[in-house]
């Protein structure tokens, strides 16, 4: 049960887990004890996430399951061979400031700054082989009947809809520059009213790039 780790949740983090199953099986390899591969498959169910104070909880879904996800800690690579996400409800909220929702369940620390500035007034350290990047190949984000409550406050007039019947994929997100993201989901407003969302993205480069059409007809 996810709501075990509630403790263990960093202080800065605003929200907490009301629900949610954690399921998995697989494999790790050792060298003189030392992880060096993990292979699994599992998946998260029931899960649902809720802002303090908030009465409606900020992120929920039925299942989200991985299969046969790679680490290689040596090359310090992942590859998820697939991600099935079914049944989620989100909340994307902006506020009048430009703000979204998500940002407020984290809070921010001095003491975080305070580190942060004496890392950047610190010398940079050698070069080793934990600084190499790690790669990321997901070929596969398969999203079924999920929903997304939209609302838009910083506009001159607020705007809010429900999207629903989302259904979609997501293809080929990887680390690599030559290789973008594939955009293409589909929902509605009110069961009659298409939504579309579709064109390619690299969310993993720095920085990163999207060209993403988000259509709304009917409404």
């Amino acid at each position: 049960p996810l709501p075990w780790f509630g403790p263990n949740l960093p202080a800065a983090l605003k929200a907490r887990i009301t629900s949610g199953d954690f399921r998995i099986a697989g494999d790790i390899s050792l060298a003189g004890f030392t992880p060096t591969r993990i292979s699994a498959d599992g998946a998260v169910t029931g899960f649902s996430g809720q802002l303090e104070g908030a009465e409606e909880s900020l992120t929920s879904w039925e299942t989200v399951r991985w299969d046969k996800l790679g680490v290689n800690l040596q090359e310090r690579s992942v590859s998820l061979e697939k991600l099935s996400i079914d049944n989620y409800t989100g909340r994307i909220h902006i506020n009048k400031d430009g703000t979204v929702n998500a940002q407020k369940a984290w809070q921010a620390e001095l003491a975080l700054e305070d580190d942060a500035q004496v890392a950047e007034a610190a010398p940079p350290a050698p070069a080793s082989d934990q600084d190499k990047p790690w790669s990321v190949s997901v070929p596969l984000i398969h999203i079924t009947d999920s929903e997304i409550d939209f609302k838009d406050e910083s506009l001159p007039i607020q705007f809010r809809t429900v999207i629903g019947d989302i259904n979609g994929d997501i293809a080929g997100l990887s680390s690599q520059a030559d290789s973008p993201t594939r955009v293409d989901i589909k929902g509605s407003v009110d069961g009659y009213a298409p939504v579309t969302l579709a064109g390619t993205a690299a969310p993993l480069l720095d920085p990163p790039a999207l060209d993403l059409a988000l259509v709304f007809k009917g409404v």
